[in-house]
């Protein structure tokens, strides 16, 4: 039985089967007779383009098909069609984000290769000797670059590797904790094209950063190397380039963590703000009375254009208002059409008494069907006024409650209690319904962020469902029809939730509750993207950050090894162990601070592409940079403390007998 007639199976479809991937949990697919609402046009329409069109020829012929269809009395006029890829549908919204990703990742890679390039130039020089010898007992320069590069590239196969493992591994933790639910539902793996992109990589990083040692040990001078005691080398060059290296990868970390704070900074603005109710302890689940039982077509009228809401819909959603309020455990329960987080119709409305705005345009505001139990049940203020109430029925005056957003935009400085609206309905092309008695305003109730965290809150006017027109233009209907309920409980609600089914299959075997979950949980889905965001940007820092620490660790240990010697003959000479931490000290903190420097200056100019992904915070944070400026130095430090501390405990004796 589906909107109440009964219907025939004739197919199974293929587990997994859906067109939109949004849409995989849906278990039941019908037929919809268009001949019944012939002017509808929410409805996506979909086919598949013969080979060698495009979507431009197609929209270009279906305009001309609407042209043509206009010389018909009852097809839409001046009405244009758009036709756009599935594709591009799926995947719209999407597209910035992934790029922002791949900009993550980018600078993760780099950070790396630089690590990479500077391990290599250090383990050229150490092997410098080495070298030396093998180019005296004649192998040849091209000998010693294959060698060298061969060497580079196994390390950087082996890497390949074991990062293709931690992939795998790594994409079912991140779909795990994507916020994009059908990711789980969908087959996504390393294909070929991802891990030939990987070896490419692991090979171009091989050359590239191999290549430079590889050619500077296979031109050394054998004299002057063989009479040298394998300390550092005679030239600058090398250190120099190991110092910029640092830098440019301190400096790329520094950006990746100054966007993981302001998208963690964002992210903690946004859950601590006020959505004007309250939804600890509140279970919401969605009912949708459809089929003849509830509406009919407006005698009339043209098919599917006006519908007449039976008293049945009414008589349901009261008998299910009076048991559920009876269940142990409940403190209120409501109905609205569509309690947050989710949107509420908007109407045009005329206050009476007040002439029409100049521009000949009635203002708008969201309305709400609701019952007098809806705004305990949400923990919605009282401002003014008083609630609507269950006394508000089809026997009374008409009333309304209205926001403090509409009260302060179109009743500036005066009190709007008492005064009155006119409301109506308007599906375009002349269905169209106004009310026909005004709504007095006897309440005004704190605003309501509708849509969840981060959304705006607009004027909103809340009227009884139990006072209502009887027909409703177009797909309006619903706005009567499909309520959900909200139930604050005593205890956990995901208790209430198998009595709640219990309710509604007594009052009607035909009915079923949808969308049921805590209210918690639908406001944590709202903040699903901004919290995966959050996570990826904060992984991607800390990596970005070892990196970085690794980085001036390598550094730090390879120059203490390179001046043993020198080090030796300063304590030697009376250096004192502070003297020497405080050299590696201040060679370790001046590249840091270099690094910092260039860091920030790049953060300035790139945190400008998240602005539009953050919320109740700047792109220049000063609290934020300061933050990851002293996190970065507190780490240098960290990273410099245990060569330093290994140069302070040198033996000059043994120093000074190193070749």
């Amino acid at each position: 039985m589906i909107a109440g007639e009964k219907q025939t199976i004739i197919g199974i479809l293929p587990p997994g089967f859906s067109i939109f991937p949004w849409d995989m949990g849906v278990d039941v697919w019908n037929a919809y007779e268009s001949f019944r609402s012939p002017q509808l046009r929410w409805l996506p329409k979909m086919g598949r383009l013969k080979p060698g069109v495009t979507v431009a020829q197609a929209e270009a012929e279906l305009n001309s098909i609407a042209r043509g269809m206009e010389q018909h009395e009852d097809a839409d006029k001046e009405w244009s069609i758009q036709v756009e890829s599935l594709q591009d549908r799926i995947v719209s919204g999407y597209g910035g984000y992934f790029y922002l990703l791949q900009g993550a990742v980018g600078f993760v890679l780099l950070i790396a290769c630089a690590n990479v390039a500077n391990l290599m130039l250090a383990r050229g020089t150490v092997r410098r000797r080495e070298i030396v010898i093998r180019a005296a007992l004649g192998a040849g320069r091209s000998r010693l670059i294959r060698q060298l590069l061969t060497e580079s590239v196994l390390l950087a196969a082996i890497g390949g590797v074991l990062g293709v493992l931690l992939g795998m591994c790594g994409v079912r933790v991140l779909i795990s904790i994507a916020p994009v639910h059908w990711l789980s539902s969908i087959s996504i793996h390393l294909d070929f094209r991802v891990l030939a992109f990987t070896l490419c990589i692991s090979l171009l990083t091989a050359i590239l950063f191999g290549l430079l040692p590889a050619f500077r040990a296979s031109t050394l001078d054998l004299q002057e190397s063989l009479k040298s005691s394998g300390g550092p080398s005679q030239g600058g060059a090398p250190q120099r380039g190991q110092s910029f290296l640092l830098v440019s990868e301190i400096a790329l970390a520094i950006v990746l963590l100054i966007g993981a704070g302001l998208m963690i900074s964002s992210f903690v603005r946004l859950h601590r703000l006020d959505l004007g109710f309250e939804p600890k302890n509140v279970l919401s689940a969605d009912v949708f009375l459809d089929g003849p039982r509830f509406w009919h077509n407006t005698p009339g009228k043209p098919a599917g254009s006006m519908k007449s809401i039976t008293p049945e819909a009414d008589i349901f959603y009261r008998k299910l208002l009076e048991r559920v309020a009876g269940m142990p455990g409940v403190l209120d329960a409501g109905i609205s059409h569509l309690a947050p987080p989710g949107s509420v119709e908007s109407r045009p409305f005329q206050i009476v008494g007040r002439p029409v705005d100049a521009s000949g345009q009635p203002p708008t505001a969201g309305i709400d069907e609701v019952s007098a139990g809806y705004f305990r049940s949400l923990g919605i203020s009282l401002r003014k006024g008083r609630f609507l109430s269950d006394h508000d029925d089809e026997t009374a005056p008409w009333v309304v409650n209205i926001n403090e957003a509409l009260a302060r935009k179109y009743f500036p400085g005066e009190n709007p209690i008492g005064k009155l609206i006119r409301t109506s309905l308007s599906a375009g092309d002349g269905m169209s319904v106004e009310e026909t008695r005004p709504r007095e305003i006897v309440g005004v109730v704190g605003d309501v962020r509708q849509f969840g965290y981060g959304s705006d809150i607009r004027p909103t006017m809340y009227s009884s469902y139990r006072q209502h027109g009887a027909d409703y233009p177009g797909g309006f209907y619903v706005f009567h029809t499909w309520k959900r309920i909200t139930v604050r409980t005593a205890g956990r609600p995901a208790g209430l939730v198998a009595p709640l089914q219990k309710a509604v299959a007594e009052i009607d075997k035909d009915q079923a509750l949808f969308e049921v979950h805590t209210m918690e949980e639908a406001l944590s889905d709202r903040l699903g993207f901004p919290r995966f965001q959050m996570q990826l940007f904060g992984i991607f820092g800390t990596l970005a950050l070892i990196l970085a620490a690794v980085g001036i660790y390598g550094v730090m240990s390879y120059l203490v090894t390179q001046r043993t010697h020198e080090i030796g003959v300063r304590i030697a000479l009376g250096a004192r162990p502070s003297d020497v931490l405080g050299m590696v000290f201040r060679r370790g903190l001046l590249t840091a601070i270099i690094g910092l420097a260039a860091g920030i200056a790049a953060s300035l100019a790139l945190t400008r592409l998240i602005a539009g992904r953050l919320f109740g915070i700047e792109s220049t944070d000063p609290v934020t940079y300061g933050i990851v400026a002293v996190t970065l130095l507190a780490v240098a430090l960290l990273a410099c403390y245990i060569p330093a501390g290994r140069a302070a405990r040198v033996d000059p004796m043994i120093a000074l007998r190193q070749d």
